[in-house]
């Protein structure tokens, strides 16, 4: 699934209109893709943010996500981020964080309306874009999409990948959880999949039932017949109905 992924996003990027490599930093990671609609109009925004248990994926295998939206008049950016244990978290959040900013001094050239911007992560890149959205961010987002993200890193620490990541990082969890952090106000949509074990079911609940004591409105989606790695299908147009309704209603994409 991911090398059919993969293999698709090589031919966006050399086929689609495309800013691609947008640096916000010194590494190759810390860059941002930004694919274009052919309107040339102001153009709403969906920021996508890879998963990979933070040490695995890149923004260039997910450019096949962009196609579908950018036909509906939509700009669609992939942001790139340095991956643990080479970094800490926190250091990824800033990368996010980073690359936010440079979407935001790159709006006007790009004709970007940032008043409707979707965010959106798939698991550790959900875990990403909670952080971004409660850390002030260059772009408030006009709603979230978060796709079987993990937003409590303790239950991690007992498992052999988790062990690994944060025994690199020496940080206590509360530091890189969103549950520590007043979450953003605009909408969030969290979407899950049925076939996804307990424990991502559960993050789900959690971060759905934290959201709401602060008051954010926050809609969650089980998807029907979808594990971890094909819950992100949900963002494709189509779909799934109810995340397309969502992304399009904040998107104003008609």
């Amino acid at each position: 699934m991911r090398a059919a992924a993969a293999k698709r996003s090589i031919t966006v990027r050399a086929e689609h209109a495309a800013t691609l490599d947008r640096a916000y930093g010194a590494d190759p990671r810390q860059a941002v893709d930004v694919f274009l609609p052919a309107d040339a109009g102001a153009k709403p925004l969906l920021i996508f943010v890879h998963g990979g248990y933070w040490q695995l994926g890149c923004r260039e295998d997910v450019a096949y996500l962009a196609p579908p939206w950018t036909a509906l008049g939509v700009a669609v950016a992939t942001i790139g981020y340095r991956l643990a244990p080479t970094v800490t978290l926190p250091d990824i959040v800033v990368d996010v964080c980073s690359g936010l900013t440079v979407l935001r001094e790159s709006a006007a050239e790009f004709s970007i309306d940032l008043n409707r911007v979707v965010l959106a992560g798939h698991s550790a890149g959900a875990h990403l874009a909670a952080m971004a959205s409660a850390s002030d961010p260059a772009i408030r987002p006009t709603a979230s999409l978060l796709i079987s993200g993990v937003y409590d890193i303790g239950p991690l620490q007992s498992t052999t990948p988790g062990e690994a990541l944060t025994n690199s990082q020496g940080l206590p969890a509360d530091r890189v959880t969103p549950l520590s952090r007043q979450p953003g106000p605009e909408p969030a949509f969290l979407a899950v999949g049925a076939d996804e074990t307990d424990a991502f079911r559960s993050q789900t609940e959690l971060f759905a039932a934290y959201c709401g004591n602060w008051g954010r409105p926050t809609t969650v989606q089980m998807l029907a017949g979808k594990n971890h790695f094909n819950a992100l299908d949900c963002l494709k147009p189509g779909e799934d109905e109810a995340t397309t309704r969502f992304v399009r209603e904040h998107l104003g994409a008609t």
